[in-house]
């Protein structure tokens, strides 16, 4: 296991979280060239920084190897919807020509999202056939009562919080515009009087607004845990 390092990057979306991107990129690269010692027979590159389609492009054809590339972030796309930035925006061009590069040098193209042929057929169709959806497992005997028992953490607050026979609506992971959570708390605004309890496990950079949205309209139904 070998980690790069790079900047410290606040949570959402910014400039610095892009100059980031290059960074790591760089040092990867001179990593994999120079002190790498092994053939790779795959190499998974994670579109967390979209900028690694390039990087494993690259290495694909210079190991001569297999590559996989795994969609979580769906980038450019994901800057369209949240800063409404036009297709012909500079930054927008090039991340697409990314994204197109890594899905046709690729040789499965992977990702947790249902959706996910949908969005890279709108790319190119002729990718259609080396897209992998697979969808995110758990253990079901690691969330027996029986092994959690009291050791659980949240216990407590759900005996404190949450009313009995409550429908409980959770969402675990950032807090920010980007991941939807607004909505949510709209949603649980107009569903106050129901018996429906809303947890939010998780940090971000509006979680502090959505904290004092929840309190300003006295909104009983939910939970930041």
């Amino acid at each position: 296991c070998v980690l790069i390092n790079g900047p410290k990057i606040k949570l959402g979306f910014n400039l610095k979280r892009i100059w980031s991107w290059f960074i790591f990129e760089f040092r990867f690269l001179l990593w994999a060239l120079f002190f790498q010692k092994e053939k790779p027979d795959v190499i998974i590159v994670s579109s967390l920084s979209l900028l690694t389609f390039l990087t494993g492009s690259f290495l694909k054809k210079y190991y001569n190897c297999k590559l996989i590339c795994e969609v979580r972030d769906i980038w450019p796309l994901t800057i369209i919807e949240a800063k409404n930035w036009g297709k012909k925006n500079l930054l927008i061009r090039f991340l697409s020509l990314v994204e197109y590069t890594g899905y046709k040098n690729a040789d499965a193209i992977i990702g947790t999202m249902p959706n996910l042929k949908e969005h890279v057929i709108n790319i190119n169709n002729k990718f259609k056939e080396k897209i992998f959806h697979i969808p995110m497992g758990y253990d079901p005997k690691f969330y027996d009562k029986r092994n959690i028992g009291q050791n659980d953490p949240f216990i407590e607050v759900f005996d404190q919080n949450i009313p009995d026979g409550n429908f409980i609506v959770g969402y675990a992971g950032t807090i920010g515009v980007i991941n939807c959570t607004e909505q949510i708390i709209e949603a649980a605004a107009k569903l106050r009087n129901e018996p429906i309890s809303f947890l939010l496990l998780g940090n971000g950079p509006i979680k502090k607004t959505l904290i004092i949205k929840v309190k300003k309209h006295g909104l009983k139904n939910v939970l930041f845990l």
